[in-house]
């Protein structure tokens, strides 16, 4: 799939997912749009066939009168086919403004969805860009876990948050996904291809199973701490970082010794979801969680 701020999101197949099948594409589209959808394809395919019958009403007229003798055939041969051609227009202009109407009412309920539960800004514009509306290398993670995040919004739960700031931790986490007592903390790394993992250690780092290339310090669980002492105990913290990358897959050393997961974002997106839809997250939020996360955007 390709977002629409110009980043290449990986590949991924959501159908794949338990979650997806069950609440995301057609089945994320309310009861009360599919029938205004079905209202407007009965209306278009009405508007189409009385053209059609009138048009065949009077090719069968003609017809019948040259049978007759009446007139020649030749206005009959130019009758049946303007008639033919004039119903094909017709009939793919009506098509047209009738998918054109069910895209409308669907991108209105997506966007009414979507109200509330997305918060902050995925990304930051910088001057540094190599040309205007180009995504900064340092960014396109992040952003591409953005559109990503979007998949998220088809379950009745989860609220998507972007860019959280923790005063005393190593930096910003890119984003945080909420549903029932869980906050979801992500960061969103691009590696090489290859297999990588957790090094051995007392600091989290990211090393290439075949040791090639040097490490990649990520130390998420940092902010995932001081987010616990931030939101609670009743609220539980799962550090993951999403691995974005061409043929780059997570290895045997998949949890960092601080309790940070390491995910490709297939694998991520599959477990945030069948957690929100499924598991212990629920769908109700804890009083207070959303606006304790609105007030640590950055």
């Amino acid at each position: 799939m390709n977002s629409d701020i110009g980043v290449q999101v990986p590949q991924v197949h959501p159908v794949d997912w338990a979650w997806y099948r069950e609440f995301g594409g057609s089945a994320s589209v309310p009861p009360a749009v599919r029938d205004r959808n079905r209202r407007i394809t009965r209306r278009a395919l009405a508007k189409a066939g009385a053209l059609a019958a009138v048009v065949g009403g009077i090719a069968i007229g003609s017809s019948l009168l040259w049978a007759r003798g009446t007139i020649s055939w030749r206005p009959v041969l130019l009758i049946a086919l303007c008639g033919a051609a004039g119903v094909g227009l017709y009939t793919r202009e009506v098509a047209r403004r009738a998918l054109a109407a069910r895209r409308r009412n669907v991108a209105a309920a997506a966007r009414a969805a979507r109200a509330d539960r997305i918060f902050g800004i995925p990304y930051v514009a910088s001057a540094c860009s190599v040309r205007p509306g180009s995504p900064v290398p340092a960014l396109r993670p992040a952003r591409a876990t953005a559109v990503l995040l979007d998949l998220l919004l088809a379950l009745p739960g989860p609220a998507v948050f972007h860019r959280i700031g923790l005063p005393h931790a190593d930096g910003s986490a890119d984003h945080a996904v909420a549903c029932g007592n869980a906050v979801f903390l992500l960061d969103s790394v691009h590696l090489s291809g290859g297999t990588w993992q957790w090094a051995p250690g007392a600091r989290d780092a990211l090393v290439r199973s075949d040791r090639a290339g040097r490490p990649v310090p990520l130390p998420l669980h940092q902010a995932a701490d001081e987010l616990r002492l931030i939101l609670g105990p009743e609220v539980e913290v799962v550090p993951i970082v999403l691995v974005h990358g061409a043929r780059t897959t997570a290895g045997r050393m998949s949890l960092s010794q601080h309790g940070v997961h390491l995910l490709t974002a297939s694998a991520a997106l599959e477990r945030i979801g069948n957690t929100c839809a499924y598991g212990f997250a629920g769908t109700t939020h804890l009083p207070g969680l959303q606006e304790a996360l609105q007030e640590l955007l950055v």
